[in-house]
């Protein structure tokens, strides 16, 4: 019922003319959307391995909740984090945006910093918000959608009720080499100039911990940067097995609750391994594939008036999942 839902919301979304170049949708949001930031209270959760990672959320007694996690070197302030904030806010239910190690504007205390399938944090907060009795969802934009549908197919009982990812690169390894491509190369130097400066933040900690940091401040390439900071943080023998490793695309089948996987055809980041045929998935988990989109981007509307559909199509989706709930 979920997936007739879905196919048939596909047509709602059409790029006019200006915004149909994948890399205009990609970069749109970033360099242009304002959003009124959210009035969110933020708490610090201390971790077992002592370190921290920080939350912002607003709980609304009785009502859904909705964790929202951020992609690579993003965070709760991002515009896409924002948006979908305001939206779920405005319609009275609850959200908790979470900061992956690092990422809240203050350097996290050991080594790691986070990574593509690492999800005992997001893990440790989905947990802790069940003692409110509501129903809890999660939406992870790139890097997040990815770890959300690693965390829900890994865990033998997931602790949200459902799921959604936007521009998730479920298969890391293939999708490094799509950054390669010209002209995303510039998305992936952009990364790379994020992560190598958080990097000397720490050069000391990261030394102690034997990270060859120098040849990580070398790196050229992500996969480069996986192999000598990422790979050696958590004990994989590369870069290789890190990815293997840390993709949803191999535990997609496993996933019991609902899930939905929304890709654009032409996202400059994403391999083609990135989209799996409807009929291969189970029937828990649908997927849109549109046309055009860009990455995160799903930029839609007049001149005077933009909307994101990724964020609607969201809400459309966890209204539905509330209501079969519910009967």
């Amino acid at each position: 019922m979920i997936a007739t839902i879905q196919n048939n919301l596909m047509s709602n979304f059409h790029t006019p003319s200006w915004l149909s170049n994948p890399h205009i949708q990609t970069v749109y949001p970033h360099l242009f959307r304002k959003v009124a930031a959210p009035l969110l209270f933020r708490e610090r959760f201390e971790t077992s391995d002592g370190d921290f990672f920080d939350v912002d959320m607003r709980i609304k007694e009785k009502s859904p909740i909705v964790v929202l996690l951020h992609g690579l070197e993003g965070s709760s302030m991002s515009t896409y984090i924002q948006g979908a904030a305001e939206l779920f806010l405005q319609k009275g239910w609850g959200i908790a945006a979470i900061n992956l190690r690092s990422c809240s504007g203050e350097i996290n205390r050991r080594a790691q910093f986070y990574h593509s399938g690492w999800f005992e944090d997001l893990d440790r907060l989905v947990v802790s918000l069940r003692r409110h009795l509501v129903p809890i969802f999660g939406l992870g934009f790139s890097l997040g959608g990815n770890l959300m549908l690693k965390y829900s197919g890994s865990k033998t009982r997931s602790s949200f009720d459902a799921v959604m990812a936007v521009s998730a690169p479920i298969d890391l390894s293939s999708s490094t080499h799509s950054m390669r491509l010209w002209p995303a190369r510039l998305y992936e130097k952009r990364f790379l100039r994020m992560l190598q400066r958080k990097m000397r933040k720490k050069t000391d900690t990261l030394l102690k911990e034997g990270i060859p940091v120098h040849k990580a401040q070398l790196a050229k390439t992500i996969r480069e940067f996986d192999r000598y900071l990422t790979a050696h943080s958590y004990g994989f023998n590369d870069e290789e097995e890190y990815y293997q490793q840390a993709s949803a695309l191999p535990v997609l089948n496993r996933i019991r609750i609902p899930a939905h996987l929304l890709q654009s055809k032409d996202d400059p980041m994403l391999s083609s391994l990135c989209y799996p045929h409807q009929n291969s998935l189970p029937k828990n988990i649908t997927c849109l594939y549109t046309q055009r989109g860009g990455h995160v981007g799903f930029v839609y509307g007049s001149r005077k008036e933009r909307k994101y559909f990724a964020q609607e199509e969201a809400e459309r989706f966890f209204d539905r999942c509330l209501e079969l709930m519910n009967t």
